[in-house]
């Protein structure tokens, strides 16, 4: 596999992301670009809920094991002014080596490395243990009810959840929700 062009490919689409405005209540665009992505990237399922939230799944050799999901949120906070940006906000620029812009960092880095950590997978052509879930969540910004809603839906079992949250590379266990 060609891993400077996965990266590459990551940092394409985190780019994208950016540039994709996506305040709470606001985020049907970005559920669309997350779920083009991964139907580009051949993931075994792509589908999205009423509430607006998205999922990809790629099918484990166990079916029947829980599923490992990769949970992230696809709001971000306002900007706020963007004169006070370096950068524009929604321009997605790279500045010494860091992609700089509204969500980079909480959460459309993470989003992406996500979806490319399930397309690598994809891209050796192997398959994982057991089912790997990806959830887009809507509304994280405004108290989670993206988050609560898939988790009332659930129709599959989970083993664990890995949150695509920033925390200074410190692994912490459990969410305020």
């Amino acid at each position: 596999m060609n891993w400077e062009q996965l990266l590459a490919d990551c940092v394409n689409f985190t780019q994208r992301l950016i540039q994709t405005p996506s305040m709470p209540y606001e985020e049907a665009a970005i559920a669309a670009v997350v779920a083009a992505e991964m139907r580009q990237l051949d993931f075994d399922e792509v589908w999205g809920d009423e509430r607006g939230n998205v999922y990809g799944r790629i099918h484990g050799q166990d079916r029947h094991l829980p599923a490992l999901v990769l949970n992230t949120h696809l709001d971000h906070v306002d900007p706020g002014d963007p004169a006070l940006w370096s950068s524009p906000p929604f321009a997605a620029d790279i500045v010494n080596g860091r992609i700089v812009g509204r969500g980079a960092a909480d959460i459309k880095g993470p989003l992406a490395v996500q979806i490319y950590a399930m397309a690598a997978l994809r891209r050796l052509g192997t398959r994982p243990q057991r089912d790997i879930v990806f959830t887009g969540v809507v509304e994280e910004e405004i108290g989670g009810t993206g988050s609560q809603y898939w988790v009332e839906h659930l129709d599959y079992p989970v083993a664990a959840v890995i949150l695509g949250e920033p925390s200074d590379n410190q692994i912490a266990l459990g969410h305020r929700g």
